[in-house]
């Protein structure tokens, strides 16, 4: 053996040891810290429980959602609300979405308090790079929108569905831009480069996919997948629009593993309510919509390396309101002293520093999680490790045993009238608690210096109620048809910030031979007018829909100039009304557009 090239060696080995330890002491004495973790969140829109292999979906193929199931902490137990914009509201917030505002999903229900914090807010102000990408639901006019909300990139749209899913037109940090494309496929291509272009420091990556939410559109390789297994069209589109998702999370998942970024990288995966048809579902009761289990119990895996090990499932019930707490802790976030969560951080359960309570031979009492549909009025639900007491839409009570009968097939509310009547007490007092600021449709806000369009929708709209809605629902892109009388009205409540002078134009189609009506914009003591003497055919873009939609469908619309008006200060109606109708028809109605004149 030759002593001195061993000698050699192990004092070269000694020596890169000593360096090493003291560059890391001068690294942190000069006050310098480990990255904190990145965080990538994606929603799904109407995939249920069920839509799932790994949950007993016998057609369904998501290897890599199935693997990312076990990569680290799998729920068992996990809740939302019933609904799109009210889950987006209370993953947002950490907050039940009535106390935000929201009590619906059209209409301006869905629109977040402006005094609401947002978990991008928080990590924007704390120097992450925050993004969205997909679907936003919880305000479409500026500054209710994504950028106003705390996030830096925003690529997508803020209604609360899409009409086309091929080659569509999307919103990107306030300007509409054409894409080329399947939406999921588009979006992830979005969500990709933004985290290419972050990855040296921390960022926040939303991708709320409006997947697979109606219209039911998907590309012809998954769809002819399911279509030969025998599935409906319905079931088919449904479950290719899922696999799309599946290999558009694999795709972000690749993305970081190629940057190095997998271990320090909290990847959470999850949907926003029950399945929008009736399909497999394990069995519970109801769909979205519902407060039962069907409609609001839904998969939930966070993947986090450094912190969480693989295989670990928690079977507490947790939910949407606790993600912005629990990322809050893991990364070490202060959070604001004026800022109140409903949820509570799930940090210690997820890195095993706190004990999974909920087991079979455990007879603690854990949390109550809410879940509620319809304001005001029932449907509206009540749950813990014990017993989910219900309150339908006639307001009878019932009530399950969740541990013997978590499928809800027997009302025991008659065997049991204490518990009944302490749940009953329990939903009470909380939606009292919550609904405590009450559900004023928010305005619509005018004067910030913003350099983009502003739409007053027809959705948004209070109308008589001789006019109606195309659709029927006065879903988003829905418009107001069956205008005849000069007494029709519709009106937007505004408020303005300061004083602003607004270009206006008239959203619209109309016939030839239906020409000829008067229409007057007021507000404030002030008026324009201008004549429909354009005339615009009806004329519905082409839309590849598997199954027959029951959305409006896109449509070309014309645009007539009204005019110039300068908005006073303050709060107040805009109102708009057709004067003269010669024709017994004034228009169908899309929007009123203002562009601010600076």
């Amino acid at each position: 053996m030759n002593y001195k090239n061993l000698f050699i060696t192990i004092r070269t080995q000694l020596m890169i040891g000593i360096i090493l330890l003291a560059l890391n002491s001068a690294y942190f004495s000069k006050g310098y810290e480990p990255k904190r973790p990145n965080i990538v969140i994606v929603l799904t829109d109407d995939q249920g429980w069920g839509d799932l292999a790994c949950n007993g979906n016998k057609y369904l193929n998501t290897p890599a959602l199935d693997e990312l199931s076990h990569s680290g902490v799998k729920f068992n137990n996990f809740y939302v609300s019933p609904l799109c914009a009210p889950s987006r509201a209370s993953l947002l917030t950490g907050r039940y979405h009535l106390r935000t505002g929201v009590s619906g999903v059209t209409n301006r229900e869905e629109i977040m308090r402006l005094d609401e914090t947002t978990f991008a807010q928080v990590f924007q102000n704390a120097g992450y790079a925050t993004g969205c990408f997909g679907k936003w639901h919880n305000g479409d006019q500026y500054p209710y929108t994504p950028n106003a909300r705390g996030f830096d990139e925003f690529f997508g749209f803020c209604a609360g569905h899409w009409n086309n899913y091929f080659d569509t037109e999307l919103q990107h940090n306030g300007s509409t831009v054409k894409t080329k494309g399947y939406i999921t496929d588009v979006l992830t291509d979005a969500a990709i480069d933004f985290i290419n272009k972050n990855s040296e420091n921390p960022f926040v990556c939303y991708i709320p996919f409006n997947a697979p939410h109606s219209p039911f559109q998907v590309p012809d390789k998954y769809f002819d997948k399911y279509k030969k297994m025998g599935l409906s069209d319905t079931l088919a589109c449904v479950y290719g629009m899922v696999e799309n998702i599946d290999d558009n999370t694999k795709r972000i998942l690749n993305t970081i593993d190629e940057l190095g970024l997998t271990d320090n990288t909290i990847f959470i995966f999850m949907t926003d309510n029950g399945p929008n048809t009736w399909r497999y579902n394990g069995g519970m009761k109801g769909i979205k919509s519902f407060v039962d289990d069907g409609g609001v119990r839904v998969p939930c895996f966070i993947k986090y390396p450094n912190a969480i090990k693989p295989n670990t499932v928690i079977k507490s019930l947790a939910a949407h309101i606790d993600i912005f707490p629990t990322i809050a802790e893991l990364c070490n976030i202060e959070i604001p002293d004026s800022l109140s969560f409903d949820g509570v951080s799930l940090a210690g359960l997820l890195t095993g520093k706190k004990k999974d309570d909920n087991n079979e031979n455990n007879d603690k009492s854990s949390r109550l999680i809410f879940a509620q549909n319809k304001l005001k009025d029932p449907p509206i639900s009540v749950r813990d490790d014990k017993y989910i007491l219900v309150q339908d839409k006639k307001n009878n009570s019932l009530l399950y045993d969740f541990k013997n009968d978590p499928l809800q097939k027997n009302n025991i509310a008659d065997k049991k009238p204490i518990e009944t009547k302490n749940y009953s007490e329990k939903i009470n007092s909380w939606y009292k608690e919550v609904a405590k600021n009450g559900f004023d449709t928010q305005p619509i806000l005018l004067g910030y210096d913003y350099n983009y369009p502003i739409e007053l929708q027809a959705v948004d709209a209070v109308k008589t109620d001789s006019l109606r809605f195309f659709e029927g629902h006065g879903w988003a892109h829905d418009w107001i048809t069956n205008w005849k009388s000069p007494n029709d009205e519709i009106s937007w409540n505004v408020s303005v910030i300061k004083e602003s002078k607004y270009k206006v134009k008239f959203k619209y189609f109309c016939p030839s031979g239906f020409t000829g009506s008067e229409l007057k914009l007021m507000t404030a003591g002030i008026s324009i007018a201008a004549k429909v003497n354009i005339p615009v055919e009806f004329i519905p873009i082409p839309s590849p829909d598997r199954v027959k939609r029951q959305e409006a469908y896109e449509c070309r619309w014309g645009i007539l100039e009204i005019g110039e008006i300068t908005l006073p200060k303050g709060s107040n109606k805009i109102f708009l009304k057709a004067t003269f109708i010669p024709n017994n028809y004034v228009a169908d109605f899309k929007s009123i557009i203002l562009e601010k004149i600076n």
